[in-house]
């Protein structure tokens, strides 16, 4: 029996337990990306569950197309990577007014695992302030 090819291939689903957690960009090699934190929740191994957090960035932009005929997408676009591997620290932040909680992302080269990473400034509120009172331990 041939084994199926699913090279170039996936399926994207409802999510299940994963919950947005962060948006924003985040400059990778001077380029700003879009990228989100996503929470989700999993075995621990010994019967009970551990919550983890996966980051994702953006590779590509989905538009709605025009069908013509059944077999046509329901949507299209182009799809961009960033780069290799990179080493990322994130620290829970908030900004200098007080009324905004952030994560502060910096990278660094994989390859040098004892550089230090960039630092980053906390930024002001947007206008109105931001209630987050969340428990997310970044």
């Amino acid at each position: 029996m041939a084994e199926y090819d699913k090279t170039n291939q996936g399926a994207m689903f409802d999510p299940r337990t994963e919950k947005l957690v962060r948006t924003g960009k985040i400059n990778i090699d001077g380029k700003d990306w879009f990228s989100a934190i996503i929470e989700a929740t999993i075995p621990d191994g010994s019967g009970g569950t551990k919550k983890i957090y996966t980051t994702y960035v953006q590779v590509g932009q989905m538009f709605k197309t025009d069908k013509k005929k059944e077999s046509d997408s329901d949507f299209d676009g182009k799809l961009e990577f960033p780069t290799e591997g990179k080493k990322a620290w994130y620290r829970a932040k908030v900004s200098n007014d007080g009324k905004t909680k952030f994560t502060s992302v910096s990278l660094g080269d994989l390859r040098a695992p004892n550089a230090a990473p960039a630092v980053m400034t906390a930024p002001t509120s947007p206008a109105g302030g931001d209630d987050l009172d969340d428990e997310i331990p970044f």
